[in-house]
């Protein structure tokens, strides 16, 4: 039934997987699901680790975030979803 869609305890739960993939810890390492690209090359490769520097802005209220990936041995920019 498309009703079940619509129930408040899916929505919540919904919203909760949405938001702990929204608030990464500063200084915690995550593993990346996916590689990630800039303009010129790919500078993070799946499941390279990142640890979290800290929270630079929020886009279209998903959160950004500058990482160190050691593998790279550089920064990025990254957001939750990208991470697990």
């Amino acid at each position: 039934d498309h009703r079940d869609l619509h129930r408040v305890d899916r929505r919540q739960r919904q919203m909760c997987i949405r938001d702990s993939m929204n608030n990464l810890q500063k200084g915690k390492e995550y593993e990346l699901r996916q590689s990630v690209w800039n303009e010129e090359d790919n500078i993070g490769h799946r499941g390279d680790y990142v640890q979290v520097l800290g929270k630079t802005d929020t886009v279209m209220g998903v959160d950004i975030y500058r990482v160190y990936n050691r593998s790279q041995d550089q920064s990025m920019l990254i957001t939750g979803h990208d991470v697990k």
